[in-house]
C-alpha cells in the first residue's frame, strides 16, 4: 500500500527525473543520519534529547528494549493515523525517519560513549550540547528540504492546524510541551536541549535551509537535468567555502570567548565553577523532588482506589 502510494506521487510529479528523486533520497538519508548522531550528541551530554525521543526513551527504558524498536512501533502506529488523515504527509524520506532514527541514535550512543566514555565534566557536557544542536539542526533542514515526506511525529501539527483551523505554530508548540511533560513523568532524557529543540531551534535550521540545504537541493535539480562534472565541482567548491567561513568564524569567536576568560582570575574562575555545579545540583534535587511526590500521589491514588472498593 505504502509502495502504491509513494509510486502515484513520484508519477504526479511534473517531468519526474528518477535521478533527481535518487540523489535527494541519499540527501535525505544523510540528513537523517546527521540528525541522528545530534540527538546522539545531546544524549550523552545529559541535558536530554527532542521532545519525541525523550518519551520514546522513557517508555523503551520501562518496557525494557531498544529505542530503535519502541521508536519503529510507535512511528508506526502514528503513520496509520497520518495516512488516513493526510496521505500527503507521506514520502520516502518518512519511511527513512521512521525507520532509522530511532536505530542511528542506539548507534551513535553507543559509539560516543566508547570513543569518550559515559563520564563528563560540565564543560565536555555543554560542548556535546552545542554539537548535538548543531548537528540535530542541520540533519533535519537537510532532510526536510528534500520535500520527500516528513516523520510522523512532523506530520501531527500540520494535520492538527488543517482539523482545528489553529495556527501551526499553536498546534506545534501544544504538541511539543505534551510531549515534554509525559517524557518529564515516564522518566524520559527530558532536559535544557528539549526545550531548546522544541522552542528555539527553528532559526538554526532556517539558516541552514539558506546556506548548505537550499542550494544543495537546486545543485540537485541542475546536475539531474544536464548531469555534468562542472556543476559537481561547483557544487563541492561552494560548500567547502562555506564550510571553511563557518569553521573560521567558529575559531574567531573560540578565541574571542578564550580572551574573555583570561580575563577573570583564578578565584573568579572557581566562582564560576561553583556556581555551576550549584545550578547542576538545584536542578537534580528538583527532579528528585517532583519524583518523590509524583511517587506519594501514586501510592495515595492506590489507597483511594483501595477504599472505593
Amino acid at each position: 500500500m505504502l509502495l502504491e502510494m509513494f509510486y502515484k506521487r513520484l508519477s504526479n510529479m511534473k517531468k519526474t527525473n528518477y535521478l533527481e528523486i535518487f540523489l535527494k533520497v541519499v540527501l535525505s538519508f544523510i540528513g537523517i543520519a546527521i540528525l541522528s548522531a545530534g540527538a546522539s550528541f545531546c544524549r550523552i551530554s545529559g541535558f536530554g534529547l527532542d521532545p519525541f525521543t525523550s518519551v520514546n526513551l522513557g517508555i523503551a527504558n520501562h518496557l525494557g528494549i531498544s529505542l530503535g524498536t519502541y521508536q519503529l512501533t510507535i512511528n508506526f502506529v502514528i503513520l496509520i493515523f497520518v495516512f488516513w488523515l493526510d496521505k500527503g504527509k507521506i514520502g520516502i524520506g518518512t519511511v527513512l525517519n521512521m525507520v532509522g532514527v530511532g536505530f542511528l541514535i542506539d548507534i551513535f550512543t553507543k559509539l560516543f560513549i566508547n570513543l569518550w566514555g559515559k563520564e563528563s565534566s560540565t564543560w565536555m557536557s555543554l560542548g556535546y550540547l552545542i554539537i548535538g544542536l548543531i548537528l540535530f539542526t542541520l540533519g533535519s533542514s537537510l532532510y526536510m528540504s528534500t520535500d520527500m515526506g516528513v516523520a510522523p511525529y512532523d506530520a501531527i501539527a500540520p494535520i492538527a492546524t488543517k482539523i482545528t483551523h489553529l495556527k501551526y505554530k499553536v498546534c506545534r508548540v501544544t504538541q511539543d510541551i505534551s510531549f515534554i511533560i509525559v517524557g518529564f513523568f515516564v522518566g524520559g532524557s527530558v532536559g535544557l536541549a528539549s526545550i531548546i529543540i522544541a522552542f528555539f531551534t527553528g532559526p538554526l535550521i532556517v539558516f541552514w535551509n539558506q546556506k548548505i540545504s537550499f542550494p544543495i537541493n537546486h545543485a540537485i535539480s541542475e546536475f539531474a537535468r544536464q548531469p555534468s562534472g562542472k556543476i559537481v565541482s561547483h557544487g563541492f567548491i561552494n560548500i567547502a567555502q562555506f564550510t571553511y567561513r563557518l569553521v573560521a568564524r567558529g575559531y574567531d569567536q573560540t578565541i574571542q570567548m578564550q580572551q574573555q576568560l583570561s580575563k577573570y582570575s583564578n578565584a573568579e574562575i572557581e566562582t564560576k565553577k561553583k556556581d555551576a555545579h550549584h545550578t547542576i545540583e538545584n536542578s537534580r534535587n528538583l527532579l528528585s523532588n517532583a519524583e518523590k511526590q509524583l511517587s506519594m500521589l501514586k501510592k495515595e491514588e492506590l489507597k483511594r482506589g483501595k477504599s472505593n472498593e
